[in-house]
């Protein structure tokens, strides 16, 4: 995860038909590990 987070942008446009584009800032990121923990 942190090779494609290295590789990807942080800003990002959610288009749908029919409605506004919704524009979106990724400031944190949070991952399970599956078990009920989580890492950064």
């Amino acid at each position: 995860m942190r090779v494609f987070l290295k590789r990807v942008g942080s800003d990002f446009i959610f288009s749908a038909a029919g409605h506004p584009d919704l524009r979106a800032h990724l400031l944190e990121s949070r991952y399970s590990q599956g078990d009920g923990s989580f890492r950064a």
